[in-house]
């Protein structure tokens, strides 16, 4: 987060904050040089995109983006004096503790160790289980931003939140790339991928929204709304009991294929009787209401009630893959050894 905060700075021209932001977040551990390194790498890539496919821009645009990047330049001083500031203060809380610059230190050498081969013993996270776990716990981020991508690169003519959307799609799929072939990856890190995902969410969520015409159906929309949630909770509900009782699964398809019925004959008659866009609110609105609370649910049952796992995308890794087998097993050499448990 202190990352992306000092980002935000440096394009809001607060160099100052941004140094001491920045200063804090190389104290945060490797972990921060491995989502600077991707932030470096993005920001890489799309220069070399947009210098061999230009734009075509104005005489009296071209000399502002000139003005733009002699201004960020001339504030790059005063933000590099602030980080080393902020990380001779504050990591050694003070100059109480100067072995803590020496900890600083470790901290590069930790992050590119992490790109040296892994040992064949050793257990390599399956690439594909990173986007399958975003999918998992942030279905709504996904699909909005999944829908904002599409929107951005298929609308005409382009505006400014156009250019915006192109720029955070290109900037999720490089990070998303990014950690997938980091070769000590772990589902943790795909954490990284969330905060262009989180940004295209919320424009797609501005088209989700009622305008004027639609105002006079919100009654409409709202209980539209209520039914396809409640349908699509019967629908989650069913698909996680065809995963326990395998010998009625023609029996469970059934229903799941009966749910999708009743939630597209619904939709048909709103757009039958009102208009497309009243069906498409309602629906829109009663699927993610159902995907937000299960998010919702996700994180709570990941901070709160189990203990960190491997494949979960919150938590404090390095996990324990198999801790029920573990504690069993030191229970029976317990039992074995001194005779309790």
């Amino acid at each position: 987060a202190l990352v992306f905060l000092t980002i935000g700075m440096v394009f809001n021209y607060q160099w100052r904050l941004a140094g001491i932001t920045g200063g804090l977040a190389l104290l945060a551990g490797s972990d921060a040089w491995q989502g600077l390194l991707g932030v470096i790498l993005c920001w890489g890539i799309t220069s070399l995109i947009n210098r061999y496919l230009p734009q075509a821009n104005e005489p009296e645009e071209e000399n502002g983006e000139q003005e733009e990047s002699e201004r960020r330049l001339d504030g790059l001083r005063p933000m590099l004096l602030y980080t080393a500031g902020t990380l001779v203060l504050v990591g050694t809380l003070f100059l109480r503790f100067p072995q803590g610059l020496g900890a600083l230190a470790s901290t590069l050498p930790a992050a590119l160790r992490g790109w040296m081969p892994i040992n064949g013993n050793l257990s390599l996270t399956p690439a594909l289980r990173l986007p399958l776990a975003l999918l998992i716990s942030q279905p709504v981020v996904i699909i909005f931003a999944i829908f904002a991508t599409l929107r951005a690169w298929l609308e005409q003519p382009t505006d400014l939140l156009t250019t915006v959307g192109k720029k955070l799609g290109l900037w999720s799929a490089i990070l998303l790339i990014f950690v997938m072939i980091y070769p000590s990856r772990q589902v943790a890190d795909a954490t990284w991928v969330l905060i262009p995902l989180w940004a295209l969410a919320a424009l797609e969520l501005t088209h989700c929204l009622p305008g004027e015409e639609e105002k006079p159906d919100l009654p409409i929309i709202f209980v539209h709304a209520a039914i396809t949630a409640v349908f699509s909770t019967l629908f989650f509900y069913n698909l996680l009991r065809l995963s326990q009782f395998e010998a009625q699964t023609w029996l469970y398809l059934t229903i799941l294929a009966g749910i999708i019925l009743m939630i597209v004959v619904i939709s048909a008659l709103i757009t039958a009787g009102w208009s497309l866009n009243t069906a498409r609110l309602g629906f829109t609105w009663g699927v993610t209401l159902v995907l937000a609370v299960s998010m919702l649910s996700h994180l709570y049952y990941s901070a709160y009630r189990a203990p960190s796992s491997p494949g979960d995308l919150w938590g404090h890794p390095p996990a324990v893959g198999q801790a029920a087998l573990l504690t069993q097993t030191l229970g029976d050499l317990s039992e074995w050894k001194t005779g309790l448990r």
